[in-house]
């Protein structure tokens, strides 16, 4: 800890000769102003009280939101001068304007001190905000780490802060004659969100083929695993002969193997013909008629939104002597999802409590969704709250509700379901505020756009390059534009360390004229803009 012996008459002069705010003053909540007027936002026919309510609500929130933000901006200036006097100068006119002061405003009071070498102040600071309970995350912000840290008063930051585990995953060994690399190798591109890439394939192969040049034994699992990567990729020429050269090798092809081709078939080919005849191929080849193989095609016939394959399907594993699981009965509902077959598909559901089978999230959400593919928003509605009522809402099954009011262009249905997700406080993500987003912005209402993406941040989703996209499309579109607040989303997105994609480059563009798009792009593309300049 500090040593704040013999400092505490200097410090106090200078906290009386700087006016510095008492902790109760400065620390504690201000109720936020009310008032705020709808501005220019159309209710376009709507006469609810509850959605208008909660409309001046949600803009009363953001008003305050955005005085803040102002407030913070400032602070963030004088932190990077290095000027804590006139941090405390602003939180004083912050707390005079009644401003709601939140935890980014304490911590950049706090790093204005640390950034001028004061941790004295700094540290003062810190146990007064401890000490009210008010801000528990403060000491955890960014901004005060990392101003603590260069102070060199690594002594006040939180202990997991100063010592973070860095325990080394677990994972499969790699000595010689094992598979260990191939074993990772796979992994991630099993585990990775941009798809597999046959050039990734190719030199997963290559890699197996050097393991066994090194003298690794090859196994059912390690061929399982590449056959797996090889039909996901579509590349069944290979796939077959590896098939090939493991039988030569006497190695076993087990019921996992063959799921592993027909689940490749399900990702790549879609093709219910092709997925039969490598289970047709599998069961002369002496594997047993397992359920997780039959599900496996079964999953093709969904993928393919084929409905009466997957009915056919059903009733051979019926006539295999085996009883469908959840997976089954899920996967043939996905299917009449995709096919938009919602007769079929409730038509399941009421059979499958006579198995013994209950339904779960995925089995209304397949319903949901079989309703949105044939635009029916209230049926969708229904299927969906008919999910809560059973305990299994999720925030996938709301927006396709969304959606299929969106296509049905029902746009009372649309205002009246969403206010209700809000109201009882149903799962919502951030797909949720980017279908009402978008549906605000196609109605030139720039003002509901910011109320949305205002929502979205308060529900603790951070706004990334679709959402900045969004608003400097509404922007563009808005009947009356208006530069200067296009131009402050831009800025906070590049301050979040966000690049300008072509999306928004585009809007950025239309909202505020090419030439000053040109001029924003070339002063804050080429650096890092953030709450502090970094000092040369």
């Amino acid at each position: 800890m500090l040593n704040l012996r013999g400092t505490g008459q200097h410090l106090g002069h200078a906290l009386r000769r700087h006016a510095f705010p008492t902790a109760n003053q400065a620390l504690q909540p201000i109720p936020s102003r009310t008032g705020s007027s709808i501005g220019s936002t159309s209710l376009h026919g709507t006469d609810n009280t509850d959605f208008i309510d909660d409309v001046k609500t949600v803009r009363a929130a953001r008003q305050a939101s955005e005085t803040t933000w102002r407030y913070n901006r400032m602070l963030s200036v004088c932190a990077a001068a290095q000027d804590f006097h006139g941090a405390e100068r602003i939180l004083q006119r912050l707390l005079k304007d009644q401003v709601q002061a939140d935890a980014t405003t304490m911590a950049l009071v706090v790093s204005a001190s640390a950034e001028a070498r004061d941790v004295i102040r700094a540290d003062l600071w810190l146990r007064r905000i401890d000490g009210t309970g008010l801000y528990p995350e403060v000491p955890h912000h960014d901004e005060v780490l990392q101003s603590l840290s260069e102070a060199g008063a690594a002594a006040l930051l939180p202990p997991e802060a100063r010592q973070p585990s860095q325990e080394p995953e677990e994972g499969p060994s790699d000595t010689p004659g094992s598979f260990g690399e191939f074993v990772l190798k796979c992994r991630e591109l099993s585990s990775s969100s941009a798809g597999l890439k046959q050039r990734d394939v190719l030199s997963a192969e290559k890699l197996f083929d050097t393991m066994l040049d090194k003298g690794a034994e090859a196994t059912t699992e390690s061929y399982n695993m590449l056959l797996g990567l090889l039909a996901r990729a579509g590349m069944w020429d290979r796939a077959q002969a590896r098939l090939k050269e493991m039988r030569q090798a006497d190695i076993e092809a087990d019921a996992f193997t063959y799921c592993e081709l027909i689940n490749g078939c399900a990702e790549s080919t879609r093709n219910v013909s092709q997925a039969e005849k490598i289970f047709t191929d599998a069961v002369e080849s002496g594997v047993q008629r397992t359920l997780p193989l039959m599900n496996a095609v079964l999953k093709v016939c969904a993928r393919a939104g084929d409905v009466e394959s997957a009915d056919r399907w059903l009733l051979r594993i019926h006539g295999a002597g085996i009883s469908p699981d959840i997976v089954s009965f899920n996967t043939f509902l996905s299917a009449c999802a995709r096919a938009g077959d919602e007769a079929r598909a409730e038509d399941l559901l009421k059979r499958m409590p006579k198995q013994s089978i209950t339904p779960d999230a995925p089995s209304y959400m397949s319903l949901v969704g079989a309703s949105a593919k044939a635009r029916s928003g209230k049926a969708a509605e229904s299927w969906f709250f008919k999910s809560v009522k059973a305990g299994l809402p999720q925030a996938g099954a709301a927006n396709l509700v969304l959606q299929a009011f969106v296509q049905d262009r029902d746009e009372a249905g649309l205002l009246e379901f969403y206010q209700k997700l809000k109201a009882q406080e149903l799962p919502r993500n951030v797909p949720t505020f980017m279908i009402m987003a978008d549906f605000y912005a196609r109605r030139q209402d720039p003002e509901r756009v910011e109320d949305i993406m205002f929502e979205l941040k308060s529900s603790g989703f951070k706004m990334r390059q679709p959402q900045f996209a969004c608003l400097l499309g509404a922007y563009a579109d808005a009947k009356q534009t208006d530069p200067k607040r296009a131009e402050r989303v831009f800025r906070d997105m590049i301050s979040e360390g966000l690049h300008a994609n072509e999306t928004v480059v585009k809007h950025l563009q239309q909202a505020v004229g090419s030439r000053a798009a040109s001029a924003l792009l070339a002063e804050c593309s080429p650096r890092r803009v953030g709450w502090r300049q970094k000092k040369k």
